[in-house]
């Protein structure tokens, strides 16, 4: 009963870090969804059919999240990277940003601030897929996204800021900050940036496959099936096996 007690206090009250308060947790969603409304309209009010401009990329990482908060510390405030890769763009460019399909509190009025008055930044409708957008853009940003793989594998002119599996490889220009995607726009332009070659392409996907192992890691309240025994079992002998390569 008084571990009850402590778990049933702890929900009430929410923690600092992490896990807000059920009634924090509901405010917080509520300003997501009047953030995506006020996004829609924003995306209808700026058009840019018939413009003929030169597109570039940049999909919203979910925040709070360790791939970005962690990994991809310097550049996590992303209403900040925004503006500095539209400021940096060559003229004849514009920057397109697309919602995460799971948008959590990386949508701040900063970043709708910033999408309504730049020039040269405009939101991505939400209903419109990953795929088509990929197929009109000119070039992809992203800081440690798995579009990255996405744009490697189908030929599509990347820049990346953080670490992640295509790093240093040919299709996947690193950048060390958002002033560089200016020469790497020039390139594009140019015909000479460097596409991956179907070596580099096949060399990833066994990346890919040599690295990814089964099993469910997640948390057991929202996944109850990652305590399944056949799934303990199955994460545990994957990180033994991990942990022998490491020795």
């Amino acid at each position: 009963m008084k571990d009850r007690l402590i778990i049933l206090r702890g929900y009430v009250a929410g923690e600092r870090y992490n896990t807000p308060a059920p009634w924090r947790k509901w405010l917080l969603d509520r300003q997501v969804q009047r953030r995506l409304k006020v996004w829609q309209q924003i995306a209808s009010d700026k058009s840019l059919e018939g413009k003929g401009l030169r597109l570039a990329l940049y999909p919203l990482q979910i925040q709070p999240e360790a791939n970005l908060d962690v990994w991809g510390q310097e550049f996590r405030d992303q209403a900040k990277l925004v503006i500095q890769l539209a400021d940096a763009l060559p003229e004849g460019w514009h920057l397109r940003v697309k919602a995460n399909p799971k948008s959590k509190y990386e949508l701040s009025d900063g970043l709708l601030d910033v999408l309504r008055s730049h020039p040269k930044v405009s939101p991505i409708p939400l209903m419109d897929s990953m795929a088509s957008v990929l197929a009109e853009v000119d070039l992809v940003c992203t800081v440690t996204g798995t579009v990255a793989v996405e744009c490697v594998l189908s030929g599509k002119p990347l820049v990346q800021f953080g670490p992640s599996v295509v790093d240093h490889g040919s299709g996947c220009e690193q950048l060390r900050s958002a002033v560089e995607i200016a020469d790497v726009a020039r390139s594009i332009e140019a015909n000479r940036y460097r596409l991956a070659t179907d070596e580099s392409r096949i060399n990833l996907v066994r990346k890919l496959y040599a690295t990814t192992f089964p099993g469910k890691v997640s948390d057991p309240v929202n996944l109850p099936s990652v305590m399944a025994v056949d799934n303990v079992r199955s994460v545990a002998n994957t990180i033994l096996e991990v942990a022998k390569g490491c020795v």
